[in-house]
């Protein structure tokens, strides 16, 4: 499509929460008590815990008629002009957090450090957990554009996929890509990465490198994939006026509801796919998608083959004049310059699915050399994870409590892996008692594996206990989404949509998986809580 020399390039702050950490140079022992010892290993903390756009015409080769439900088409016109180059970001330096001052000292030092020659603990001996650290919690949206909560305890997701396009203008931020890796998780949960840089290169050429989800064509054309009538009626008959106010993360959800009308998003594999689907839908639907195939045909000023010169790549085709541009007067448009504005293109021209695929890879391979280098959100942890070989310690930080239920955001840790994720309990308060259905008191857990059906077909789940609450209460780590689901149990999810946790069954499976042959023994499971106010 052609880029629009009119667009201006226009961040959303992302808001959270700083995680503490010290600083420190070697392992040492934190002496609390005569029995009580904490383990510091060294940590530092380095950051905070074109184009002329589409033109509807009669002048393809298929009906200019845009409804895609009835798979009839919807004929834009993309942006053609040199894809802006971000401008290299300052990094942020590092500040040393202070050391921590539990009580006056005749030494300078308010904790007593050790340098670790101390013997292993005695099973007599209490062991202190070092405190939880701080959860970042941050808001996107969910499909009903409600907010949802993100949990970061060992990053950033938008770090860990890296996607094309990460670092452009004041849209894209780390709510945007968490929310754009997020739909293609949804959509394409075996492709994920690969369907997430191409979403944002299709959207980098829709909005003329602004991803601005306002972006008009000047043909009834709006948003981050340019919704036109047709699309836009699809969607509830959603009007401008709401579509164009909408900030960019909500209006991820009406691209991926546009996607999954129906089962069409599975025709997409390609870069190309995705992009006919967005610019041109029947191509995809009707398996017009190889590269000779023909999606434009030249014949009329205002045919779609006329108002997308980028997409013109034969020889001497962008160089040719075909026309001029005329108002409703039939006065010539003129530019900035005072100069007629051109109509490219050969007079019986035609736009091939290769002229289509080339220009868009433009914009996916520009997109891979411009990403974020400074993820706000994330941490960068220098050391090893916090526990020793072989060991695995799930932190679950009680954080949000409704009529039915609460909410957690949980850290699973082993000493070669790390991942984050919600987990939906009984509502409060804690109790002691069987049979209940109320959450389990606060502590230091151990698990063994309990057969059970709760998991399907993995056919067993974890099941905590320790002295005050014993295996009898049967409280299991196991698939579930709802308040309702609990019965006393731990239902981890991948994101929080509310008062639900979602995407259970490959939360639970992927923490089976983390677990592997560790023997339980190996495993602890420690609950607290930092309640939101």
């Amino acid at each position: 499509m052609a880029l629009n020399p009119n667009i201006k390039s226009p961040n959303k702050i992302y808001q959270k929460q700083e995680i503490d950490i010290v600083e420190g140079n070697a392992d040492a022992i934190i002496k609390l008590d005569e029995n009580s010892t904490v383990k510091v290993p060294p940590v530092k903390k380095t950051g905070t815990v074109a184009l002329d756009r589409k033109n509807k015409s009669s002048g393809s080769k298929s009906s200019a008629s845009t409804d895609t439900k009835s798979k009839t088409t919807e004929q834009k016109t993309a942006n053609t002009q040199p894809q802006p180059q971000p401008q290299p970001q300052p990094q942020p330096q590092p500040q040393p957090q202070p050391q921590p001052q539990p009580q006056p000292q005749p030494q300078p030092q308010a904790i007593e450090l050790k340098k670790e020659q101390t013997p292993p603990a005695s099973p007599q001996q209490k062991t202190v957990p070092p405190p939880p650290q701080k959860i970042e919690v941050q808001q996107e949206h969910n499909e009903d554009k409600k907010p949802v909560a993100v949990a970061s305890l060992s990053g950033c997701v938008c770090k860990d996929y890296d996607i094309a396009w990460g670092k452009t203008g004041k849209f894209v931020n780390c709510e945007f890509r968490k929310k754009v890796i997020q739909i293609c998780k949804d959509m394409w949960p075996n492709d994920v990465k690969n369907m997430a840089n191409n979403l944002m290169a299709c959207m980098h050429l829709e909005t003329a490198g602004t991803f601005d989800p306002a972006q008009p064509n000047g043909s009834d054309y709006f948003g981050l994939i340019q919704f036109g009538e047709a699309v836009r009626k699809d969607l509830n008959n959603i009007s401008v006026e709401k579509l164009t106010g909408m900030n960019a993360v909500q209006q991820l959800d009406l691209v991926k509801q546009h996607f999954t009308r129906s089962s069409r998003h599975k025709l997409m594999k390609t870069l190309t796919d995705m992009y006919l689907y967005i610019n041109y839908p029947n191509s995809l639907i009707n398996g017009e998608n190889k590269p000779k195939d023909i999606l434009y045909e030249g014949g009329t000023k205002k045919s779609p083959y006329h108002a997308n010169p980028s997409f013109m790549k034969e020889k001497g085709e962008y160089e040719n004049i075909f026309d001029y541009k005329t108002d409703k007067h039939g006065n010539f448009k003129k530019d900035k310059y005072g100069q007629k504005i051109p109509i490219r293109g050969f007079s019986d021209g035609k736009t091939y699915i290769w002229e289509v695929t080339e220009e868009v890879e433009k914009h996916l391979a520009n997109g891979l050399k411009n990403k974020e280098t400074n993820f706000s959100c994330s941490i960068k942890n220098t050391q090893k994870n916090n526990v020793s070989d072989g060991k695995i310690i799930i932190k679950i930080v009680r954080k949000w409590q409704y009529d039915d239920s609460t909410i957690s955001v949980f850290k699973f840790t082993s000493s070669d892996q790390s991942f984050d994720g919600f987990i939906i309990e009984p509502a409060g308060p804690d109790t002691l008692e069987s049979g209940k259905d109320k959450r389990i008191v606060e502590g230091v857990y151990s698990v063994d594996w309990h057969d059970t059906k709760k998991n399907k077909d993995l056919g067993k789940a974890l099941r905590l206990y320790n002295d005050k609450v014993s295996k009898d209460r049967q409280i299991l780590v196991h698939v579930g989404n709802y308040g309702k689901d609990t019965e006393g149990c731990l239902l981890p999810g991948v994101s929080k949509n509310g008062a639900m946790v979602s995407s259970s069954t490959s939360m639970v499976k992927k923490i089976h998986n983390a677990i592997g042959n560790t023997p339980v023994n190996r495993i602890q499971v420690i609950i607290s809580s930092e309640y939101a106010k």
